[in-house]
């Protein structure tokens, strides 16, 4: 479920400015990782934990082919989810992600923030520094990062519904609206990159979100002209100089078909608020 949020969150009458990922919170959440994550029994640290990417790299290799009506496995950007895959590579010591683009069907009327899944397309390698490559990734997690990590009492990640596989974010409710909504403080003629950083963010147990109390998750955020766009502030804009961590985590395996839309930034919550805000 959401690194760090709960679905069961209430429609609340105020504005979804405050389950976002500040400053502060990326600080914790890497901290958290890396007392909890190794590549080897003995507690070695010493592996590569960011992703760089090009956010025009990521437009033209991902995200324009699979929204384009033309293309035979096209999506509709608003249905339009990205499933990320924890991989490993053991030559450069090196996370990685496997990225897979995903369609969201129309949620059953009695759980109606479960969206079933069906992916579509090619899956790609998210590799630092470097444009995304087709991957030959298979199946339903990536076997280099569960034959690599270990937890931090020295025992090897288990793939079997207890580790995180993958994490499904919505393109243009969570990736998208971050980029949008941070535009005014890009640098004109400067890259605009998404930065993906390993978190982790503690989970009482017994827990419907993880099965494990500190889930190995992802903040993405973006980067330009050397300057991190994330500070600890408070805005009338949702992501405005902060991260994205709404992730839907696999497992549990009752949520690996779906993407589990949290209340805080569900289409029906924002039109709520709008028309509330109107009235008043």
């Amino acid at each position: 479920m959401p690194v760090k949020i709960s679905t069961q969150a209430s429609f609340a009458h105020t504005p979804p400015t405050s389950s976002v990922v500040g400053l502060s919170d990326l600080y914790n959440g890497e901290n958290l990782f890396g007392r909890n994550y190794f590549i080897s029994s003995e507690g070695d640290s010493g592996f590569s934990k960011s992703v760089t990417i090009s956010y025009t790299d990521f437009l033209s290799y991902i995200i324009t082919p699979i929204t384009d009506p033309t293309n035979a496995n096209y999506i509709n950007p608003a249905k339009l989810a990205l499933r990320f895959f924890h991989s490993y590579n053991s030559t450069t010591y090196a996370w990685f992600l496997t990225v897979a683009t995903c369609e969201m069907g129309t949620p059953d009327p009695s759980t109606p923030l479960l969206y079933p899944l069906t992916e579509r397309g090619s899956r790609f390698q998210l590799i630092n520094g470097s444009t995304p490559r087709v991957s030959t990734l298979a199946g339903s997690y990536d076997p280099s990062y569960f034959d690599a990590f270990y937890d931090s009492a020295g025992n090897p990640l288990n793939p079997v519904n207890t580790h995180i596989k993958s994490l499904v974010f919505p393109w243009q409710n969570e990736v998208l609206a971050m980029y949008n909504q941070n535009t005014p403080l890009l640098t004109p003629g400067q890259t605009a990159y998404l930065q993906f950083e390993c978190c982790s963010f503690y989970i009482a147990q017994p827990s419907t979100y993880s099965n494990v109390p500190y889930p190995h998750g992802i903040v993405i955020y973006l980067h330009c002209n050397g300057s991190d766009l994330l500070d600890n502030g408070t805005y009338a804009s949702m992501f405005y100089n902060h991260g994205a961590d709404f992730a839907t985590m696999c497992p549990p395996d009752p949520h690996c078909p779906y993407y589990v839309f949290p209340p805080d930034i569900h289409p029906l919550r924002i039109s709520n608020f709008k028309k509330r805000e109107k009235s008043n």
